[in-house]
């Protein structure tokens, strides 16, 4: 036994550090800093979905761009968080940009999940993506009424992303 004991304790120092390291990338996911926060919202091509008008975002409210995919288990558990942020932020515009799919399996997902879109576009040539830095889906993009990316969720919007990151900043851009 006590030969197993450098052993146990190697294996124990292993496991802390593995947790150590994977709630700190969860962390760094969730606040994640974008090289587009503080500037200017790039122009971006999108093809609308369904019965969607022409997004203009220079409408004077906020707007959270949400990146999402029908293959995406995370994008549909936000969901609930999405339609509570709405619920809480009634001017606030969430504009759902489906990446890497197509639209017949968008349209499906969008029916069979009432997901809270004020309007769904396609990235259709993937060059949204590309001017935003989607390395996965969900992404979110919170943008203020001047267009300017105020901040940048990489992973899943829950409650703590809400309270710590997204609700003060509506507080501050909602009259």
């Amino acid at each position: 036994m006590i030969r197993l004991l450098p052993i146990m304790m190697f294996t124990l120092i292993f496991v802390l550090l593995g947790i150590g390291i994977s709630t700190q990338e969860s962390r760094e996911m969730a606040g994640s800093e974008s090289p587009l926060i503080g500037t200017t919202l790039p122009a971006l091509t999108l093809t609308a979905l369904g019965q969607s008008t022409a997004w203009d975002a220079r409408k004077n409210e906020p707007v959270l761009i949400n990146i999402f995919a029908s293959w995406c288990t995370p994008c549909v558990a936000e969901l609930p968080e999405l339609k509570a942020l709405k619920a809480r932020f009634p001017t606030l515009q969430i504009i759902g940009i489906a990446w890497h799919d197509t639209p017949e399996n968008v349209k499906t997902w969008l029916r069979d999940h009432a997901a809270p879109y004020d309007h769904v576009y396609f990235d259709a040539d993937r060059q949204t993506g590309v001017k935003l830095g989607i390395r996965g889906v969900p992404e979110s993009f919170l943008i203020d009424k001047h267009t300017i990316v105020r901040a940048h969720i990489a992973g899943p919007i829950h409650a703590g992303v809400i309270e710590h990151d997204l609700a003060p900043l509506l507080t501050e851009m909602t009259p």
